[in-house]
Protein backbone atom coordinates (compact mmCIF):
# COMPACT_ATOMS: atom_id res chain seq x y z
CA UNK A 1 0.00 0.00 0.00
CA UNK A 2 2.65 2.19 0.97
CA UNK A 3 4.67 1.51 -2.17
CA UNK A 4 1.44 2.51 -4.36
CA UNK A 5 1.03 5.81 -2.31
CA UNK A 6 4.87 7.21 -3.00
CA UNK A 7 4.43 5.86 -6.98
CA UNK A 8 1.11 8.10 -6.79
CA UNK A 9 2.58 10.64 -4.75
CA UNK A 10 6.00 10.77 -6.75
CA UNK A 11 4.15 10.54 -10.38
CA UNK A 12 1.83 13.63 -9.43
CA UNK A 13 4.65 15.98 -8.13
CA UNK A 14 7.05 15.25 -11.11
CA UNK A 15 3.76 15.57 -13.63
CA UNK A 16 3.70 18.78 -12.13
CA UNK A 17 7.51 19.91 -11.91
CA UNK A 18 7.65 18.95 -15.56
CA UNK A 19 4.32 21.15 -16.38
CA UNK A 20 5.17 24.38 -14.22
CA UNK A 21 8.94 24.21 -15.35
CA UNK A 22 8.20 23.90 -19.21
CA UNK A 23 5.74 26.24 -18.94
CA UNK A 24 8.38 28.39 -16.74
CA UNK A 25 11.12 27.70 -19.35
CA UNK A 26 8.83 28.72 -22.38
CA UNK A 27 8.07 32.17 -20.73
CA UNK A 28 11.97 32.69 -20.19
CA UNK A 29 12.51 31.50 -23.75
CA UNK A 30 9.96 34.84 -25.10
CA UNK A 31 12.62 36.98 -23.73
CA UNK A 32 15.91 35.31 -23.49
CA UNK A 33 18.35 34.72 -23.60
CA UNK A 34 18.79 38.48 -25.30
CA UNK A 35 21.81 37.26 -27.52
CA UNK A 36 22.28 34.54 -29.94
CA UNK A 37 25.00 31.91 -27.85
CA UNK A 38 27.58 29.65 -29.34
CA UNK A 39 29.48 26.92 -28.73
CA UNK A 40 32.45 27.06 -31.53
CA UNK A 41 30.94 28.57 -34.38
CA UNK A 42 27.59 26.33 -33.45
CA UNK A 43 24.15 28.51 -32.80
CA UNK A 44 22.66 27.19 -29.88
CA UNK A 45 19.22 26.13 -30.49
CA UNK A 46 16.26 28.48 -29.61
CA UNK A 47 18.86 31.56 -28.75
CA UNK A 48 18.36 34.31 -29.16
CA UNK A 49 14.90 34.21 -27.12
CA UNK A 50 11.43 34.26 -29.15
CA UNK A 51 11.17 38.33 -28.93
CA UNK A 52 14.85 39.58 -29.30
CA UNK A 53 14.77 37.06 -32.34
CA UNK A 54 11.71 38.03 -33.96
CA UNK A 55 12.00 41.93 -32.39
CA UNK A 56 12.79 43.85 -36.05
CA UNK A 57 9.46 41.93 -37.29
CA UNK A 58 7.34 42.97 -34.18
CA UNK A 59 8.61 46.39 -34.31
CA UNK A 60 7.26 46.37 -38.02
CA UNK A 61 4.06 45.00 -37.12
CA UNK A 62 3.77 47.35 -34.30
CA UNK A 63 4.46 50.37 -36.43
CA UNK A 64 1.58 49.40 -38.92
CA UNK A 65 -1.02 48.05 -36.38
CA UNK A 66 -0.63 51.74 -34.64
CA UNK A 67 -0.18 53.99 -37.92
CA UNK A 68 -3.54 52.03 -39.65
CA UNK A 69 -5.43 51.25 -36.69
CA UNK A 70 -4.59 53.17 -33.24
CA UNK A 71 -3.10 56.48 -33.92
CA UNK A 72 -5.39 57.50 -37.42
CA UNK A 73 -5.84 61.06 -38.77
CA UNK A 74 -10.16 60.73 -38.28
CA UNK A 75 -8.99 59.57 -34.32
CA UNK A 76 -6.62 62.75 -34.20
CA UNK A 77 -8.51 64.89 -35.77
CA UNK A 78 -11.69 64.07 -33.11
CA UNK A 79 -9.36 64.44 -30.52
CA UNK A 80 -8.15 68.45 -31.62
CA UNK A 81 -11.41 69.66 -33.77
CA UNK A 82 -14.39 68.12 -31.25
CA UNK A 83 -13.65 68.86 -28.10
CA UNK A 84 -12.16 70.87 -25.38
CA UNK A 85 -8.91 71.17 -27.20
CA UNK A 86 -9.92 73.32 -29.48
CA UNK A 87 -11.50 76.00 -27.18
CA UNK A 88 -8.86 75.87 -24.24
CA UNK A 89 -5.86 76.40 -27.36
CA UNK A 90 -8.33 79.42 -28.49
CA UNK A 91 -8.88 80.59 -25.24
CA UNK A 92 -4.95 80.38 -24.40
CA UNK A 93 -4.19 82.46 -27.27
CA UNK A 94 -6.53 85.41 -26.48
CA UNK A 95 -5.08 85.29 -22.94
CA UNK A 96 -1.93 86.13 -25.02
CA UNK A 97 -2.95 88.37 -27.63
CA UNK A 98 -4.54 90.48 -24.38
CA UNK A 99 -0.93 90.70 -22.78
CA UNK A 100 0.51 91.35 -25.97
CA UNK A 101 -1.54 94.24 -26.79
CA UNK A 102 -0.94 95.93 -23.67
CA UNK A 103 2.34 96.37 -23.72
CA UNK A 104 4.59 99.59 -23.45
CA UNK A 105 6.87 98.13 -26.07
CA UNK A 106 6.53 99.33 -29.74
CA UNK A 107 6.32 95.92 -32.71
CA UNK A 108 9.72 96.79 -33.34
CA UNK A 109 11.17 96.58 -29.88
CA UNK A 110 9.50 93.65 -29.05
CA UNK A 111 9.89 91.96 -32.49
CA UNK A 112 13.82 93.11 -31.37
CA UNK A 113 13.19 91.18 -27.86
CA UNK A 114 11.81 88.08 -29.05
CA UNK A 115 13.72 87.36 -32.61
CA UNK A 116 16.22 89.91 -33.03
CA UNK A 117 16.99 91.95 -35.91
CA UNK A 118 16.06 89.19 -38.44
CA UNK A 119 13.04 91.51 -39.59
CA UNK A 120 11.91 94.95 -38.79
CA UNK A 121 8.52 96.98 -39.04
CA UNK A 122 10.75 99.51 -40.44
CA UNK A 123 12.07 96.94 -43.62
CA UNK A 124 8.53 95.58 -43.92
CA UNK A 125 7.06 99.49 -44.25
CA UNK A 126 9.88 99.84 -47.17
CA UNK A 127 9.10 96.89 -48.49
CA UNK A 128 5.05 97.83 -48.34
CA UNK A 129 5.75 101.00 -50.00
CA UNK A 130 7.83 99.50 -52.93
CA UNK A 131 5.23 96.89 -53.97
CA UNK A 132 2.49 100.32 -54.02
CA UNK A 133 4.55 102.61 -55.60
CA UNK A 134 5.91 99.61 -58.11
CA UNK A 135 1.57 98.90 -58.77
CA UNK A 136 1.05 102.41 -59.41
CA UNK A 137 3.73 103.16 -61.55
CA UNK A 138 2.92 100.42 -63.44
CA UNK A 139 -0.57 100.91 -63.46
CA UNK A 140 -0.01 104.62 -64.65
CA UNK A 141 2.50 103.15 -67.30
CA UNK A 142 -0.44 100.66 -68.42
CA UNK A 143 -3.03 103.06 -68.61
CA UNK A 144 -1.82 106.72 -68.29
CA UNK A 145 -3.54 107.14 -71.91
CA UNK A 146 -6.42 105.32 -71.58
CA UNK A 147 -9.87 106.86 -70.41
CA UNK A 148 -11.52 106.54 -66.86
CA UNK A 149 -14.31 105.90 -68.82
CA UNK A 150 -12.69 102.43 -70.44
CA UNK A 151 -11.23 101.93 -67.30
CA UNK A 152 -14.10 101.38 -65.33
CA UNK A 153 -17.06 98.75 -64.82
CA UNK A 154 -20.32 99.65 -65.96
CA UNK A 155 -21.80 98.30 -63.06
CA UNK A 156 -19.12 100.94 -61.08
CA UNK A 157 -20.52 103.75 -62.93
CA UNK A 158 -24.11 103.37 -62.23
CA UNK A 159 -23.72 102.88 -58.83
CA UNK A 160 -22.10 106.22 -58.67
CA UNK A 161 -24.72 107.67 -61.39
CA UNK A 162 -27.13 106.74 -58.22
CA UNK A 163 -25.37 107.69 -55.69
CA UNK A 164 -24.81 111.16 -56.93
CA UNK A 165 -27.80 112.69 -55.38
CA UNK A 166 -26.81 111.47 -51.82
CA UNK A 167 -23.97 113.16 -52.48
CA UNK A 168 -25.30 116.16 -53.34
CA UNK A 169 -27.78 116.23 -50.10
CA UNK A 170 -24.53 115.22 -48.40
CA UNK A 171 -22.61 118.81 -49.60
CA UNK A 172 -25.79 120.60 -48.71
CA UNK A 173 -26.58 119.41 -45.46
CA UNK A 174 -22.95 119.75 -44.14
CA UNK A 175 -22.83 123.41 -45.73
CA UNK A 176 -25.65 123.66 -43.57
CA UNK A 177 -24.22 122.32 -40.52
CA UNK A 178 -21.12 124.20 -40.51
CA UNK A 179 -22.71 128.05 -41.59
CA UNK A 180 -25.07 127.27 -38.51
CA UNK A 181 -21.71 126.47 -36.42
CA UNK A 182 -19.99 129.11 -34.10
CA UNK A 183 -16.95 128.28 -36.56
CA UNK A 184 -19.29 129.32 -39.70
CA UNK A 185 -21.05 132.15 -38.18
CA UNK A 186 -17.78 133.61 -37.26
CA UNK A 187 -16.44 133.05 -41.22
CA UNK A 188 -19.44 135.00 -41.98
CA UNK A 189 -19.15 137.74 -40.28
CA UNK A 190 -15.20 137.99 -41.20
CA UNK A 191 -16.32 137.59 -45.01
CA UNK A 192 -18.94 140.61 -44.72
CA UNK A 193 -16.28 142.75 -42.37
CA UNK A 194 -13.49 142.56 -45.47
CA UNK A 195 -16.57 143.14 -47.92
CA UNK A 196 -17.38 146.33 -46.67
CA UNK A 197 -13.38 147.42 -46.00
CA UNK A 198 -12.70 147.18 -49.53
CA UNK A 199 -15.16 149.69 -50.29
CA UNK A 200 -13.44 152.74 -48.46
CA UNK A 201 -14.46 155.10 -45.50
CA UNK A 202 -18.06 154.70 -46.72
CA UNK A 203 -17.89 150.85 -46.57
CA UNK A 204 -16.20 150.80 -43.58
CA UNK A 205 -18.66 152.47 -41.66
CA UNK A 206 -21.75 150.45 -43.17
CA UNK A 207 -19.18 147.36 -41.91
CA UNK A 208 -19.60 148.48 -38.30
CA UNK A 209 -23.41 149.43 -38.79
CA UNK A 210 -23.86 145.72 -39.90
CA UNK A 211 -21.57 144.31 -37.13
CA UNK A 212 -24.21 146.09 -34.29
CA UNK A 213 -27.53 144.62 -35.89
CA UNK A 214 -25.65 141.23 -36.80
CA UNK A 215 -25.87 141.32 -40.50
CA UNK A 216 -23.74 138.22 -40.60
CA UNK A 217 -27.14 136.15 -38.62
CA UNK A 218 -29.31 137.49 -41.54
CA UNK A 219 -26.63 136.19 -44.64
CA UNK A 220 -26.53 132.81 -42.37
CA UNK A 221 -30.43 132.44 -42.43
CA UNK A 222 -30.37 133.20 -45.69
CA UNK A 223 -27.68 130.86 -46.91
CA UNK A 224 -29.59 128.05 -44.75
CA UNK A 225 -32.87 128.41 -46.58
CA UNK A 226 -30.50 128.15 -49.65
CA UNK A 227 -29.29 125.01 -48.59
CA UNK A 228 -32.16 123.18 -48.12
CA UNK A 229 -33.68 124.69 -51.75
CA UNK A 230 -34.98 122.23 -53.77
CA UNK A 231 -33.16 123.89 -56.81
CA UNK A 232 -29.75 124.22 -55.20
CA UNK A 233 -30.33 120.57 -54.76
CA UNK A 234 -30.94 120.20 -58.22
CA UNK A 235 -27.87 122.20 -59.20
CA UNK A 236 -25.30 120.40 -57.02
CA UNK A 237 -26.47 117.34 -58.40
CA UNK A 238 -26.43 118.47 -61.70
CA UNK A 239 -23.00 120.24 -61.30
CA UNK A 240 -21.42 116.97 -59.56
CA UNK A 241 -23.18 114.82 -62.61
CA UNK A 242 -21.13 117.22 -64.66
CA UNK A 243 -17.95 117.30 -63.17
CA UNK A 244 -18.03 113.35 -62.82
CA UNK A 245 -18.46 113.04 -67.25
CA UNK A 246 -15.93 115.40 -67.45
CA UNK A 247 -13.52 113.02 -65.29
CA UNK A 248 -14.63 110.03 -67.23
CA UNK A 249 -13.26 111.80 -70.43
CA UNK A 250 -9.89 112.41 -68.90
CA UNK A 251 -7.36 110.35 -68.86
CA UNK A 252 -4.73 109.65 -65.90
CA UNK A 253 -2.02 111.40 -67.57
CA UNK A 254 -4.54 114.44 -67.11
CA UNK A 255 -4.43 114.67 -63.83
CA UNK A 256 -0.59 113.77 -62.75
CA UNK A 257 1.97 114.63 -65.20
CA UNK A 258 4.87 112.51 -66.36
CA UNK A 259 7.39 114.97 -64.31
CA UNK A 260 5.60 115.04 -62.10
CA UNK A 261 4.39 111.23 -61.74
CA UNK A 262 7.06 110.18 -58.97
CA UNK A 263 6.71 112.78 -56.82
CA UNK A 264 3.18 112.52 -56.51
CA UNK A 265 3.14 108.79 -56.15
CA UNK A 266 5.25 108.81 -53.31
CA UNK A 267 3.35 111.41 -51.72
CA UNK A 268 0.03 109.51 -52.16
CA UNK A 269 1.85 105.91 -51.11
CA UNK A 270 3.14 108.07 -47.80
CA UNK A 271 -0.63 108.64 -47.36
CA UNK A 272 -1.96 105.44 -47.87
CA UNK A 273 0.35 103.81 -45.37
CA UNK A 274 0.19 106.22 -42.79
CA UNK A 275 -3.45 106.06 -42.86
CA UNK A 276 -3.27 101.97 -43.14
CA UNK A 277 -4.56 100.26 -39.94
CA UNK A 278 -1.39 99.12 -37.63
CA UNK A 279 1.41 99.42 -40.23
CA UNK A 280 0.89 103.33 -39.81
CA UNK A 281 0.63 103.01 -35.91
CA UNK A 282 3.43 100.40 -35.10
CA UNK A 283 6.08 102.54 -34.27
CA UNK A 284 4.32 104.09 -31.01
CA UNK A 285 3.77 101.94 -28.20
CA UNK A 286 1.39 99.04 -28.32
CA UNK A 287 -0.60 100.30 -25.45
CA UNK A 288 -1.45 103.48 -27.04
CA UNK A 289 -3.49 102.32 -30.33
CA UNK A 290 -3.96 98.32 -30.24
CA UNK A 291 -6.71 98.65 -28.00
CA UNK A 292 -9.16 99.99 -30.91
CA UNK A 293 -8.06 96.87 -32.59
CA UNK A 294 -8.16 94.43 -29.56
CA UNK A 295 -12.38 93.51 -30.42
CA UNK A 296 -11.71 92.68 -34.18
CA UNK A 297 -9.05 90.62 -33.22
CA UNK A 298 -10.51 88.87 -30.40
CA UNK A 299 -13.67 88.24 -31.62
CA UNK A 300 -13.63 88.60 -35.50
CA UNK A 301 -9.67 87.71 -36.58
CA UNK A 302 -9.13 85.16 -33.88
CA UNK A 303 -12.25 82.99 -34.74
CA UNK A 304 -12.39 83.00 -38.37
CA UNK A 305 -7.87 82.43 -38.07
CA UNK A 306 -9.12 79.20 -35.88
CA UNK A 307 -11.58 77.75 -37.98
CA UNK A 308 -9.51 78.49 -41.11
CA UNK A 309 -6.34 77.08 -40.12
CA UNK A 310 -9.26 74.19 -38.54
CA UNK A 311 -10.16 73.43 -41.96
CA UNK A 312 -6.88 73.34 -43.54
CA UNK A 313 -5.04 71.34 -41.11
CA UNK A 314 -8.26 68.70 -41.24
CA UNK A 315 -7.41 68.54 -44.60
CA UNK A 316 -3.72 68.35 -44.63
CA UNK A 317 -3.62 66.02 -41.58
CA UNK A 318 -3.68 62.76 -43.83
CA UNK A 319 -1.00 63.74 -45.64
CA UNK A 320 1.09 65.01 -42.87
CA UNK A 321 0.65 62.23 -40.70
CA UNK A 322 1.79 60.12 -43.43
CA UNK A 323 5.47 62.46 -43.99
CA UNK A 324 5.80 62.59 -40.36
CA UNK A 325 5.88 58.62 -40.46
CA UNK A 326 4.38 57.07 -37.53
CA UNK A 327 5.01 53.34 -38.45
CA UNK A 328 9.05 54.45 -39.08
CA UNK A 329 8.84 56.27 -35.43
CA UNK A 330 7.43 53.65 -33.93
CA UNK A 331 9.37 50.74 -35.52
CA UNK A 332 12.83 52.74 -34.72
CA UNK A 333 11.83 53.31 -31.17
CA UNK A 334 10.66 49.36 -30.68
CA UNK A 335 14.36 48.47 -32.28
CA UNK A 336 16.46 50.96 -29.70
CA UNK A 337 14.12 49.81 -26.67
CA UNK A 338 16.60 48.15 -23.85
CA UNK A 339 15.77 44.55 -23.98
CA UNK A 340 16.23 44.54 -20.27
CA UNK A 341 13.84 47.05 -19.88
CA UNK A 342 11.37 45.65 -22.16
CA UNK A 343 11.98 42.30 -20.19
CA UNK A 344 11.21 44.17 -16.77
CA UNK A 345 8.50 45.97 -18.08
CA UNK A 346 6.32 42.66 -19.64
CA UNK A 347 7.45 41.28 -16.15
CA UNK A 348 6.22 44.45 -14.19
CA UNK A 349 2.83 44.39 -16.02
CA UNK A 350 2.30 40.45 -16.61
CA UNK A 351 4.04 39.57 -13.20
CA UNK A 352 0.73 38.31 -12.18
CA UNK A 353 -0.55 36.35 -15.06
CA UNK A 354 2.75 34.63 -16.14
CA UNK A 355 2.79 33.09 -12.34
CA UNK A 356 -1.05 31.85 -13.52
CA UNK A 357 0.42 30.30 -16.14
CA UNK A 358 3.15 28.23 -14.37
CA UNK A 359 0.59 27.23 -11.60
CA UNK A 360 -1.64 26.11 -14.41
CA UNK A 361 1.23 24.12 -16.23
CA UNK A 362 2.00 22.42 -12.81
CA UNK A 363 -1.98 21.74 -12.16
CA UNK A 364 -1.91 19.85 -15.46
CA UNK A 365 1.57 18.30 -15.10
CA UNK A 366 0.09 16.81 -12.01
CA UNK A 367 -3.55 15.70 -13.32
CA UNK A 368 -0.81 14.01 -16.07
CA UNK A 369 1.25 12.56 -13.38
CA UNK A 370 -2.52 11.34 -11.83
CA UNK A 371 -3.97 9.60 -15.19
CA UNK A 372 -0.65 7.73 -15.19
CA UNK A 373 -0.46 6.61 -12.14
CA UNK A 374 -4.43 5.05 -12.02
CA UNK A 375 -2.92 3.74 -15.55
CA UNK A 376 -0.41 2.15 -14.17
CA UNK A 377 -2.22 0.69 -11.21
CA UNK A 378 -5.10 -0.45 -13.84
CA UNK A 379 -2.81 -2.38 -15.95
CA UNK A 380 -0.86 -3.95 -13.01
Amino acid sequence: MEFQFYWFAGLILIGAAVGGGTNILAIQMLLRPHNAKYIGSFQVPFTPGLIPKRREEIADQLGTMVEEYLITPEGVARKIFEGEFLEEAEGRIKVILETFLQQELTVEDWLKEHIGDTWSTKAAREAYERAIKGKMLVFFNDYKNKKINDMLQEEWKDKIEDYIPEISAKVLEKGEEYFQSPEGRDQVDQMVSRFFETKGSFGGMIGRFTQRVSFSSLVSKELTKLFRDERAHEYVTYWIRREWHEMLEKTPEDYIKADKLEENVHYLVQTIVDETPIIGEWDRPLKEWAHQYEKVITYTMLPAFVDGFTQVAERQLKSVMKRIGIKGIVSDQVNNFPLENLEEMVLKIAKRELKMIAVLGALIGAVAGLVQALFILFIS
